[in-house]
């Protein structure tokens, strides 16, 4: 009977919570007569949205977005924890606690003197340290992806334990689905960190108030808008997903990616995305890249995932588009979110950039990588 509710319970909340709603969304954005498109000083009665307002997407390759048949069966899949079974880890995918806190101090020293540092702490969790700022992206430290007491379990333990990060400037987040926008890890973050600013798409300053950010620490940051700090700059780029997200409506807030120019290092950052003809759109608009952070994992089933992610032929020609020699695998290996196996996304992903002439980087959970 435990087992059968459990089950019931994990549909409930992955139909409602934890996978991209880019299925349901058939309407275009429809702006808010007297809305500003970015402002620090956000207030979340300000944001109340009209009936049926949502994003959508556009530009999108794939379209035929799954059914009810296929949606359930995925469901199914999920709630029984079937991504998890037969799933292992790749050899060495973890660093021992000692060697990640040894190469986390080596990336410090190494941004302090004009080299970049970024530290893996699992699925789309980097710290990047370059040029005098300590950015993270989408964090997640918690045991389970979902709201309280439900959720995903990771598979991979956090390393290096979070508490070594001793500054920290900015948090930018790609969008609000569980995974990328962790409500228990970012009230500890602000607790921490109380000075910290939070980057968010357009529409996501509700979700961040209601962990407890004040306005004044809230930046909704729309398509191809560009804040600076500390003389780097951090612009938002177009992608392909969707959010769910309870009590909001399906695709009440925005998804992002990010460009980011810390000193002479440029970066990518991509969020969840699907492929889109926006690919190219970004170097135009925002610059080249030099390193790219993609997704290697939830690309199977493919007729299901590709909607919502690339897989890792397309990773590879996104991080192409911005220009980047360096392809860094990131939403992998963390949680078991769809058929594709840890050891496979690995394997696809550096096969990618062996076909597209890029360097393929595959980090370890808890390795920090530096580049002068």
């Amino acid at each position: 009977m435990q087992g059968a509710l459990r089950s019931i319970a994990l549909a409930c909340l992955a139909i409602a919570c934890l996978l991209p709603a880019g299925c349901s969304t058939t309407l275009q954005e429809q702006p808010i007569a007297g809305q500003a498109q970015s402002t620090v000083n956000l207030s979340p009665v300000a944001w109340n949205r009209p009936p049926g307002w949502r994003y959508t997407n556009t530009g999108a390759r794939h379209t035929n977005y799954p059914g009810a048949k296929p949606w359930a069966n995925h469901l199914k899949e999920l709630s029984k924890g079937a991504f998890a079974r037969d799933n292992p880890l790749p050899p060495g995918h973890v660093l021992a606690e000692a060697e990640a806190r040894r190469q986390f101090a080596s990336g410090a020293h190494a941004a302090d003197r004009g080299g970049l540092a970024i530290t893996w702490f699992g699925h789309a969790s980097f710290l990047i340290r370059a040029h005098g700022l300590a950015i993270l992206t989408d964090p997640i430290f918690s045991e389970k992806s979902g709201p309280a007491p439900f959720g995903i379990r990771r598979m991979a333990p956090v390393r290096p334990d979070p508490a070594i990060i001793d500054r920290l400037d900015a948090i930018i987040v790609s969008h609000a689905d569980y995974d990328h926008m962790d409500r228990q890890t970012l009230i500890g973050l602000r607790k921490r960190f109380p000075d910290v600013l939070l980057i968010v798409p357009a529409g996501t300053a509700p979700i961040a108030a209601s962990m407890g950010y004040g306005s004044g620490s809230i930046l909704e940051l729309p398509w191809y808008e560009t804040r600076t700090l500390k003389d780097n700059r951090i612009t938002a780029v177009s992608a392909v997903h969707g959010v769910r997200r309870l009590p909001w409506p399906i695709n009440f807030s925005h998804w992002n990616g990010y460009r980011l120019d810390l000193g002479k290092h440029r970066l990518y950052f991509s969020g969840d995305t699907g492929a889109g003809d926006f690919f190219a759109e970004i170097r135009q608009r925002a610059g080249p890249a030099d390193i790219a952070l993609v997704p290697a994992g939830a690309w199977a089933p493919r007729d299901f995932e590709k909607p919502f992610h690339v897989n890792p032929r397309e990773a590879m020609e996104l991080a192409a588009a911005v220009g980047a020699k360096e392809a860094i695998a990131m939403h992998w290996g963390t949680f078991p979110l769809s058929q594709d196996k840890s050891i496979d996304q690995k394997k696809h992903f550096l096969a990618a950039g062996r076909a597209a002439g890029l360097k393929a980087t595959v980090m370890r959970a808890g390795e920090t990588r530096v580049w002068r």
